[in-house]
């Protein structure tokens, strides 16, 4: 899918599996807070081998691991010389992600909407229309989503809606 997207002049980011808190499972490649800094490099250079051509990297789950200050550390100073950035997915309110990157020099967005938290057309539509409001205020957002058929679907529909209002879709990349 990565190969694709790039032939498509789509960037394509790893999903990076984070540990989350209680029993969920992240899925392979997980790094946890548990790991030293040559675990972390690793599973984060093999996860990023498993996606070619990635330009950067956003947190799978993790509401555990992005609040922990000393493991979002290990993880994002391998992203600097690597010049890839770190989208926060925001998984948990007190993540730290955004800070740690911030201050290492790594370059940084932060989500602002999840889409599809419910998998239903109507809510999805609702959550774009969210995303709409807050691009108009900042200047910019970030919704993220899962590519599920509601979701994709309420973003068929709504993205021509939304650049006749003027809005421009872009990639992460653009923003930062």
């Amino acid at each position: 899918f990565a190969l694709e997207a790039k032939k498509h002049g789509f960037e394509t980011i790893l999903h990076l599996p984070l540990e989350p808190e209680g029993d969920a499972d992240a899925g392979p490649g997980k790094i946890a807070v548990n790991m030293n800094l040559n675990e972390v490099k690793a599973v984060l250079e093999n996860d990023l081998a498993s996606v070619p051509g990635v330009v950067g990297i956003s947190n799978h789950m993790g509401s555990r691991a992005t609040r922990s200050r000393s493991l979002m550390y290990l993880v994002l100073k391998e992203l600097r010389p690597k010049e890839l950035f770190f989208l926060d997915s925001l998984t948990h309110p007190e993540s730290v992600g955004h800070d740690v990157a911030f201050a290492l020099g790594v370059p940084v967005l932060k989500r602002d909407v999840f889409l599809d938290n419910l998998d239903d057309f109507d809510y999805i539509l609702k959550r774009i229309e969210e995303t709409a409001q807050v691009a108009r205020r900042g200047g910019h957002a970030i919704a993220i989503g899962h590519p599920r058929e509601n979701t994709l679907l309420a973003i068929k529909q709504a993205i021509p809606e939304l650049e006749a209002a003027g809005f421009e879709v872009s990639q992460l990349k653009d923003l930062l």
